[in-house]
């Protein structure tokens, strides 16, 4: 992959929860199965760059809010 996704499933986690999906649900808007989204949030699996900006604007929220860590996105 082109790029880091350390920070990638605990921001995905969280900002599914605060945005109140399950995981089936997520999964469902952004065209994948629930084991695959949650490969992407335990952190197996890395989603492609395509997915990545599909789940940001599904999450409403940018691609770098999801693979930066808090204080990198100050």
């Amino acid at each position: 992959m082109p790029y880091s996704a350390t920070n990638l499933p605990a921001n995905l986690k969280a900002r599914r929860l605060a945005a109140g999906y399950t995981q089936t649900q997520i999964a469902e808007m952004v065209g994948v199965k629930q084991n695959t989204y949650s490969d992407w949030e335990c952190g197996t699996k890395k989603p492609s760059v395509e997915a990545v900006a599909m789940l940001a604007f599904v999450l409403n929220c940018t691609v770098n809010d999801l693979l930066c860590a808090a204080e990198e996105r100050k």
